[in-house]
């Protein structure tokens, strides 16, 4: 009898054939041959922050070049030729349902504002709280990820992006929301939280909030951020409890790293 493990294989290895398909199709070595040469330089730099660094042609969905460190966060267990072959594929098996629907409403959203002419080229985008099962260990930590636009089309759209990689899971409380901030030109925010529906033109923390973030992070307690802040103890306490609930941050001090890594301090 074809058992149901037969048929889940068999669909695995068309998706592989399909993605080895596009990969062969849309090899740009021009493109890829001048990010390569500063190779050395990220290979440095993701090291000392431990994170993974990639390059990544947005136009083709195709992986240009990754740091020599990748299977340290990202631990796929494979060679670095697999990963830029089938990183993609990797991820997406590692992740959950419910965020991989979520990346692709994201990505339907993003491809309906891409019709809209950008004036100002400019592009970050943050991804939190990527609940990611280790292909070597079995074990489940959460990432960050920070997409930033290097090279931009006539109006705007990204089409080469430095795409980073982080393991956040000490920053993070267990089951954590996933969240995306966007950010299309310097001033046009926006903002996808898993315990909310849809995208909403907002940032991820008010203000004021990110205002209380930044008294903290100078030492002060919660009385006295409440008294330079002008507010009561109960609002300051407000601010401390929503901003933990959003980022799904431990404490303040991990939320302050959080934000700050995704550009909103």
């Amino acid at each position: 009898m074809y058992s149901e493990f037969n048929k889940a294989d068999d669909q695995s290895k068309k998706i592989a054939e399909i993605w080895h398909d596009i990969h062969v199709r849309t090899n740009d070595k021009k493109v890829a041959g001048k990010y390569l040469q500063q190779m050395e330089i990220y290979n440095q730099i993701a090291r000392q922050n431990q994170q993974v660094i990639m390059i990544s042609n947005f136009k083709n969905h195709q992986l240009l070049t990754v740091s020599d460190n990748f299977d340290d966060i990202l631990e796929y267990g494979c060679s670095i030729e697999d990963c830029m072959k089938w990183t993609l594929l990797y991820f997406s098996r590692a992740i959950t349902f419910e965020q991989i629907r979520a990346m692709f409403s994201i990505s339907m959203w993003y491809n309906k504002m891409k019709k809209h002419e950008i004036e100002v080229p400019g592009y970050r985008q943050g991804y939190c709280g990527w609940e990611f099962k280790s292909r070597k260990t079995g074990k489940v930590k959460y990432l960050m990820t920070i997409q930033q636009g290097l090279e931009y089309s006539d109006k705007g759209e990204p089409l080469i992006a430095l795409v980073t990689v982080s393991d956040v899971t000490h920053l993070l409380r267990e089951n954590p929301p996933f969240w995306s901030t966007i950010r299309l030109e310097n001033t046009t925010q926006y903002c996808y939280h898993s315990e909310k529906s849809g995208i909403q033109a907002t940032e991820l923390l008010s203000p004021r909030e990110i205002e209380f973030l930044k008294c903290f992070e100078s030492g002060l307690e919660l009385k006295a951020i409440s008294e330079k802040m002008g507010i009561s103890y109960k609002t300051a306490d407000t601010h401390r409890t929503n901003i933990l609930q959003r980022t799904g941050a431990r404490n303040p001090m991990a939320a302050i790293e959080l934000v700050r890594r995704v550009g909103l301090m």
